[in-house]
């Protein structure tokens, strides 16, 4: 198949799956696409679910703007980490990568994401979690690089199980 720049729309209506086996589909392609591999987007994902480790902002550039769907913003590497540090002080999460697709700048994923929580938290943006509770988070995640890094992130929640 012939290498071939598809714009976000197309790259959105094929689904992921489809999209990142045409785009990216090894490491080799998914560099001369410009974005992560899938690989790179799992290491990322790792470091994250370590809960008390901040390096995976290495990741991104220093004016990251992150929009946890339409009730919180964060933009700057220092909030981010500055939010997860807080919440990792009140539960622990660990995530996996289910869908993952990458076209150029830009990064679809479908995360799942479970969560224990062993002590209450709230926050200003209507999370509001109780010690004992358990589930997963089913999200759905947009990624927008620039040099390699990431410059935007989007993410809301699809569903979330009990």
């Amino acid at each position: 198949m012939k290498d071939q720049v598809i714009a976000r729309r197309t790259l959105l209506t094929m689904g992921g799956a489809t999209a990142a086996t045409m785009l990216c589909s090894t490491p080799a392609r998914a560099e001369s696409c410009g974005g992560l591999t899938r690989e790179e987007f799992e290491r990322y994902i790792a470091i994250f679910s370590e809960n008390d480790r901040d390096d995976y902002a290495d990741f991104y550039t220093p004016d990251v703007l992150y929009e946890r769907g339409d009730r919180h913003v964060m933009r700057g590497i220092e909030s981010i980490v500055a939010f997860y540090r807080e919440l990792h002080r009140h539960l622990s999460h660990k995530l996996r990568v289910v869908n993952f697709a990458s076209a150029g700048d830009f990064v679809a994923a479908e995360v799942h994401s479970e969560f224990t929580v062993f002590k209450d938290y709230q926050h200003e943006s209507g999370l509001d979690f109780k010690a004992g509770d358990h589930f997963i988070g089913h999200n759905f995640v947009h990624y927008e690089l620039r040099d390699g890094r990431i410059c935007h992130i989007k993410s809301t929640r699809f569903k979330r199980i009990a």
